[in-house]
């Protein structure tokens, strides 16, 4: 009779298989995403510059999975929550499906930015402005634009309501134009070119994931 394989065997065959598949993801994966953004100022200022083309900019702050909690109804997770230097609040969401990335998810996201923005007390018109961003891998809006920017307008005039929330849909092309390509599978430094900020140190990022015992979530994931 063969002798039984030592118990050790499966843990490390685990982690080589695991560690494989974590060498494939991709910004646009859940995981391998909000371990490189987690308290990132670089690399969400660097994307930020890129979708608002505004290099001046100075993000103060960085959350992930931030989540925010309605009394009266649903609440919502964001995926990356940030602050600027002028209280300009940020929701960028990165979504590889095209579900979830509907029109109103972005309107109840830019209603909780607002409704927890102001202490009690507080009036309306301190209301901070608010950005909503969707990077998604497709064009959900499919009229071929690399990116689109959604205000508030008055019908009869054309003229800006100036409520100072934003909502803004960029494919993965008006990323990627701009060096960082979102879907590109991460091989090292070099795939990101002058995105540093967010490209840098990806086997420290490859390790937390494994770490954080991501492995077995890598494997139910649909990228190997």
């Amino acid at each position: 009779m063969p002798p039984l394989s030592d118990a050790t065997d499966a843990p490390i065959f685990t982690r080589e298989r695991g560690l494989a598949i974590i060498r494939k993801l991709r910004l646009m994966d859940d995981d391998f995403m909000k371990v490189c953004f987690e308290n990132n100022i670089p690399a969400v200022s660097y994307v930020l510059h890129i979708i608002l083309a505004d290099k001046a900019l100075r993000i103060l702050s960085v959350k992930t999975e931030y989540v925010v909690s309605s009394l009266h109804g649903r609440g919502v997770r964001f995926d990356i929550f940030a602050t600027d230097s002028e209280g300009r609040l940020y929701d960028i969401e990165i979504q590889r499906s095209d579900r979830g990335a509907g029109q109103r998810r972005a309107r109840l996201n830019s209603s909780l930015l607002d409704a927890n923005a102001l202490q009690k007390g507080m009036s309306a018109e301190q209301l901070p402005e608010t950005y909503v961003i969707f990077i998604t891998e497709q064009d959900v809006l499919g009229s071929g634009l690399p990116i689109y920017h959604v205000d508030r307008s008055i019908a009869e005039t054309g003229q800006s309501f100036g409520d100072a929330a934003h909502i803004i849909r960029a494919g993965n092309r008006a990323v990627k134009e701009a060096v960082l390509d979102f879907t590109g599978i991460v091989s090292g430094n070099a795939a990101y070119g002058a995105a540093a900020p967010v490209g840098s140190d990806f086997s420290r990022n490859r390790e937390i994931l494994n770490q954080r015992g991501s492995v077995n979530i890598a494997e139910k994931s649909h990228v190997g």
